[in-house]
């Protein structure tokens, strides 16, 4: 396999410069899929390998992976707050114990930009995205 590096959360990321990063995760079913550009594969696979392999072959050219576009509209966080995925960017917005809200994108904190709602934060989050 290429340079694929299992995360925290047991999924396979494949890292490809100005094109996002390839994404390899375990479904609510237990089937193996890929995700990149806003989009998750239509196929399944059995294990992550597998997944894995059909995205290299995808990526080199044979361009057999079918995708199906990800929801890209704000979902609530269980632990407070608002995320979504944004063109293969995971995209959250926060809320600090002042009460202020700010924007996380890909792990990183948009430094000083402080919002009173969440309202403006997703406003200025989707603004990077348009």
């Amino acid at each position: 396999m290429s340079d694929w590096q299992e995360n925290a959360n047991g999924n396979y990321v494949l890292p490809m410069g100005e094109d996002g990063v390839f994404t390899v995760v375990k479904d609510k079913s237990g089937t193996w899929r890929g995700i990149h550009d806003g989009a998750i594969t239509k196929q399944g696979f059995e294990d992550a390998e597998q997944a894995m392999s059909a995205a290299e072959y995808h990526l080199d050219g044979e361009r057999r992976l079918e995708f199906i576009p990800l929801e890209h509209g704000w979902r609530k966080a269980k632990k407070g707050g608002f995320y979504r995925n944004a063109v293969g960017r995971n995209v959250a917005v926060k809320q600090a114990k002042s009460g202020a809200w700010f924007v996380v994108i890909n792990g990183s904190i948009i430094l000083g930009k402080w919002f009173a709602n969440s309202e403006e934060a997703r406003r200025l989050a989707d603004a990077y995205f348009v």
